[in-house]
């Protein structure tokens, strides 16, 4: 009975993943939110935790991988942070370049930025790695090691959303697609 015992103590499958053809794309609710039509009902998806879902896991996928590419600036940004804010980002340079970031001391408080992940092309530099500060000093303990890998790819993935939902029918689908193909499609990286 050795193969009853490790059956009762092993973990439960995880829910196999639907396939995109079981959805049929109703429409966009307010920008926010997709309306698709599933067997078992009207399912309400969350365009913005859906985002953030897919480059969470495409960051964790990434981050000790080398597989996340990167955007070089047209002109490094010089910028300080706050003491604390600073002392967050210069424990973490090597998390922040697995995740395609070039960040670098760059004297004092100062830091030089000379990519961005390539999905956070255009976006600010500053503002991106305040988010990730604010993340690494948030809650009880400061992020180091793997939590500082989990504050990376949960402040990029915030940062990667902001400007909406999908515009179009193609783009609606090709969330969909890309969510249904996520390890845990079912929810945001928040859980």
């Amino acid at each position: 009975r050795p193969a009853e015992a490790a059956s009762l103590t092993s973990e439960p499958p995880a829910p196999a993943r639907p396939p995109v053809e079981e959805f049929r794309l109703v429409g966009a609710l307010s920008r926010r939110y997709l309306l698709l039509e599933g067997a078992e009902g009207l399912v309400m998806l969350d365009q913005r935790a859906a985002h953030q879902r897919i480059l969470f896991e495409r960051l964790q996928r990434g981050v000790g991988g080398g597989a996340v590419a990167s955007q070089r600036l047209l002109a490094p940004e010089v910028f300080e942070l706050s003491p604390r804010e600073h002392e967050a980002v210069a424990e973490n340079l090597g998390v922040l370049a697995e995740a395609g970031f070039g960040v670098e001391i760059f004297g004092g408080r100062s830091l030089k930025v000379e990519a961005l992940p390539d999905f956070l092309a255009g976006r600010e530099p500053r503002r991106v790695l305040e988010d990730f500060a604010a993340e690494c000093l948030s809650g009880t303990a400061r992020a180091r090691g793997a939590g500082a890998d989990d504050a990376v790819r949960r402040a990029v993935a915030r940062l990667a959303v902001e400007e909406g939902g999908a515009r179009d029918e193609r783009e609606q689908r090709a969330l969909v697609t890309q969510l249904l193909s996520c390890e845990l499609p079912y929810c945001d990286p928040d859980g």
